[in-house]
């Protein structure tokens, strides 16, 4: 696999961020060069890209790091969603071919795989949103670099945690937090039971039953 490894002596530099959303299933994205990286995070639907020779399905919760002045164009049509980022770092990068990361890495240095999966997207989506909205609001070209960095350093974290092992305690306790971080960032919606037990891929009556048995209510309840 194909890793980007950058440096956290400096924050890396941000140069631009949005969300996209397919205008229809006929979208297809156009052919580009970029002189800088730029970070996809799919959160509909799925993303069909080639970048340089080779093609990468990308769905929802995956992400893809495309390196300066790679080739990129869409091989087929999609209907999805993803937040994009782009930015360039300071101090030199380098991009390794390894089998995975070293399970002791220096503070100073994070290394990114070239795809990967967000385990948490509601983290990624939360810090995405407030790059932008820093962008938009305060105009703070440094505090906009550090937010930058704390997305690449989310998906650092996220991937190594993924990797490390887990006893079956840690795991339920994690879900617990998750469903919780999900309900937290809905709560001003119609949420209902099915549609949290639908995005974690569990069946309603055990979510329920799994969530009262740590909670002491039930999941509709809360």
């Amino acid at each position: 696999m194909t890793y980007f490894e950058f440096s956290l002596t400096t924050p890396l530099e941000y140069n631009l961020t949005g969300k996209f959303q397919a205008p229809s299933p006929d979208w297809m994205h156009f052919a580009r060069t970029m002189q800088d990286f730029e970070l996809i995070v799919v959160t509909e639907g799925t993303a069909y890209l080639q970048v340089d020779q080779q093609a990468f399905d990308i769905g929802r919760g995956d992400f893809l790091l495309i390196p300066p002045s790679s080739r990129q164009t869409g091989y087929k049509s999609s209907s999805c969603a993803f937040y994009w980022l782009h930015f360039t770092s300071r101090d030199p990068f380098r991009k390794i071919l390894s089998d995975g990361i070293p399970e002791q890495m220096p503070d100073e240095r994070i290394m990114i795989p070239q795809t990967g999966k967000a385990f948490n997207l509601e983290k990624i989506i939360v810090i995405m949103k407030h790059l932008q909205d820093s962008v938009r609001s305060y105009h703070n070209k440094l505090h906009n670099d550090y937010l930058c960095t704390s997305v690449l350093c989310e998906l650092y974290c996220q991937f190594m945690e993924s990797k490390a092992p887990q006893n079956s305690n840690t795991k339920k306790k994690q879900l617990f937090n998750d469903i919780q971080d999900y309900i937290k960032w809905y709560r001003n919606t119609d949420i209902k039971v099915s549609e949290i037990a639908d995005h974690f891929g569990y069946n309603r009556r055990y979510l329920s039953d799994f969530f009262k048995g740590i909670a002491g209510i039930s999941l509709k309840q809360y």
